[in-house]
């Protein structure tokens, strides 16, 4: 981002015009992610349940979207403070619904982000599978970690599915190759689960866990199976085409889904996701 990086209060929150515009043209639409909100949380309170808690946690919460579950963890934990960081002005500008004193909110991509070693928790549920070079990432996140301090991570793995196969498949076919030439795909930053347990040892996580966990969302039809993707994977492919191409792409992609999984009421939607938590050493 070439703008600046506001820390914004709940109580306080404000927005200049151009940053108001932005948040008017960007693509993350809170309210379409959120249509499947029971189906998107259960992993969250999951991962919560791996989470060691202790009182007077500081906490930072990377993607921390519309605040909902930030507000969830707070309850969970009482933490003394948490640090919410979200790239997207829209899903912080709809984290104002939800205002607790002890939880502030910062707008800037996690991979901009330098945080001093100043957390006992740096959580991130369904944000870091967007983030490149997960190695350098890590690392990073671990320098954010004071001693004994936890890492918790939850990320969709869900790249080798038809949804995802379709779309990587559309962005490399005319004529949206040309917007999309240089583009890493989605989730392609994802390391095997056997990179993430030797890459938290070497980083001093001791006993560190990591698990595929496979979800089955039972849906009300294949359509609804584009209205999730729509919410979070396509917004990616939107962001980088234009309306007229996007629209374009959508209708094809939705042609090419109903052909390879059929069109069923209900639709049985399977979602893998990674798991990682660990805690550093003294």
């Amino acid at each position: 981002m070439d703008r600046e990086l506001p820390l914004v209060k709940y109580e306080s929150l404000t927005w200049s015009i151009g940053l108001y515009e932005e948040c008017m043209k960007e693509q993350w639409d809170p309210v379409q992610y959120a249509k499947f909100e029971k189906e998107r949380q259960q992993p969250f309170f999951d991962l919560m349940a791996l989470i060691k808690p202790y009182p007077h946690m500081r906490v930072v919460d990377l993607g921390c979207g519309d605040g909902i579950l930030t507000k969830l963890l707070h309850d969970r934990l009482q933490a003394d403070y948490i640090l919410g960081v979200d790239s997207s002005p829209a899903m912080l500008l709809k984290a104002q619904e939800v205002y607790l004193p002890a939880v502030e909110f910062q707008l800037a991509d996690i991979e901009d982000l330098g945080l001093e070693r100043q957390f006992d928790l740096v959580l991130s549920n369904a944000a870091l599978q967007w983030v490149y070079g997960h190695v350098s990432l890590l690392g990073r996140l671990a320098k954010m970690l004071k001693p004994r301090g936890q890492l918790a991570i939850q990320m969709p793995a869900n790249r080798d599915f038809v949804t995802h196969v379709i779309a990587r498949e559309l962005a490399e076919e005319p004529p949206f190759n040309e917007s999309l030439s240089g583009i890493s795909n989605p989730f392609q930053n994802l390391l095997s689960l056997e990179e993430y347990a030797q890459l938290l040892d070497s980083l001093g996580f001791k006993s560190p866990l990591i698990r595929l966990q496979v979800y089955l969302h039972r849906l009300e039809s294949t359509l609804s199976v584009l209205e999730w993707v729509k919410g979070s994977l396509l917004t990616y492919y939107r962001s980088h085409l234009s309306p007229f191409l996007y629209e374009q792409f959508l209708q094809e992609y939705k042609k090419r889904l109903l052909d390879a999984i059929g069109d069923k009421s209900p639709f049985l939607f399977p979602m893998k996701r990674i798991f990682i938590w660990g805690e550093l050493a003294n």
